[in-house]
């Protein structure tokens, strides 16, 4: 016995009765990780704008905060002997092209092979120097912890952060910092940023990979 046809097609036989009845669902359209969201596209000054007064002060406090730190970290800058140290291995790869393979500065006698561990470092450190002076390698320090910070914050605010926690908790971390920023610039300066940036991929990457399954 042969099956109707669909007035307004071809017959279910035709095309089967799971198909007829199931139709495939429509691709599901997701977002690429690195697009933003359509909020985060409006600029700093109209978000200010929209919220009034409040968002005004937040950004006021932000600023003075910014310049505060900065003030403290120009104020302090008494150079170590690690920078001098740094310094010394700088300008002997500037001149030579090469670590040196054994200690050139001591007056005592030392191990056959010396291994600089820090020399990247002291390479920057003498460019630095070079180019800009000894005010460049305080803009230097300036830049790498207001680095830090910034990174730090935004990987905060990346998982949902208020604004008024971050600001009060702000003021214990600049704390906490700015021991290691007391001399002119150590090594360790970029082991603060890079540390923060690192945390700030890995949690973007772990944010894009939630928005993927998600959707």
């Amino acid at each position: 016995m042969a099956h109707p046809a669909n007035a307004n097609g071809p017959s279910l036989h035709a095309f089967g009765s799971n198909q007829a009845l199931h139709p495939p669902a429509a691709p599901a359209v997701t977002r690429p990780c690195h697009e933003p969201p359509v909020t985060l596209k409006m600029g700093a000054w109209l978000t200010i704008m929209r919220n009034g007064p409040a968002a005004l002060l937040r950004w006021i406090t932000i600023a003075v905060g910014i310049f505060c730190f900065i003030v403290l970290l120009a104020v302090f800058h008494f150079a170590d002997t690690d920078l001098w140290a740094k310094l010394a291995i700088g300008a002997h790869f500037w001149k030579y092209g090469a670590v040196p393979q054994h200690d050139l500065f001591a007056f005592t006698p030392v191990l056959p092979r010396y291994i600089e561990h820090e020399w990247g470092a002291g390479v920057i450190f003498f460019g630095v120097l070079k180019f800009f002076g000894p005010t460049g390698l305080l803009w230097l320090k300036i830049v790498l912890a207001l680095g830090a910070l910034a990174t730090a914050l935004t990987g905060a605010r990346k998982q949902g952060v208020d604004w008024n926690v971050l600001m009060l908790l702000a003021i214990p971390a600049a704390v906490c910092l700015l021991p290691g920023y007391v001399p002119v610039l150590r090594s360790h300066a970029f082991t603060y940023f890079f540390f923060a940036l690192t945390l700030f991929g890995l949690e973007s990457r772990r944010l894009c990979r939630f928005r993927t399954a998600a959707a």
